[in-house]
């Protein structure tokens, strides 16, 4: 894909950022998917995990950066997995990243703002429900399989038995 159709592909993934991340920078790179986003840190004080470590130093405006790979959950959804987590300079430690993301999650789902397709999203258990610490990626319902490779995003289409209709 063009670096636009890897943007618009993408599109529903950056609309889950915190409010404050306004413009974002995704890359490719070997087999991860890297998002950088200038936030205001207090996007993550409060309950969430993130903010009960560093409470008060979350102030201002800096940096966050998220990556990891791109898998396949069923026909027309995919997950970013996050595997690492910046945020003012500091690495999350993994442990904490499924909360955080959790978090990102819930605000995307709050009445209002813009989200990804809640029907095809589960975040629950079992063999169609994203990971704990996964974003949602929709696809186009004929797209069974996305893989980040070799700093290259490869769409697979569905076969007819494996698409699920409108």
């Amino acid at each position: 894909l063009a670096a636009d159709q890897v943007a618009g592909l993408l599109a529903p993934l950056l609309a889950q950022l915190p409010p404050s991340a306004i413009t974002a920078q995704v890359a490719l790179d070997g087999d991860l998917l890297l998002v950088r986003t200038a936030v205001s840190l207090s996007d993550f004080t409060g309950q969430s995990a993130i903010g009960a470590v560093l409470g008060k130093a979350l102030v201002g405006e800096d940096t966050l950066f998220l990556a990891g790979p791109l898998e396949p959950v069923r026909p027309g959804l995919a997950q970013f997995r996050v595997q690492e987590l910046r945020l003012k300079g500091i690495d999350v430690p993994t442990r904490l990243i499924p909360g955080l993301v959790g978090s990102l999650r819930g605000a995307a789902q709050r009445p209002g703002a813009e989200r990804p397709d809640a029907g095809a999203v589960d975040s629950g258990s079992g063999a169609g429900a994203l990971a704990a610490d996964a974003l949602p990626v929709p696809l186009p319902t004929s797209v069974s399989d996305v893989r980040v490779v070799n700093g290259t995003l490869t769409l697979y289409r569905a076969s007819t038995s494996t698409a699920r209709s409108p």
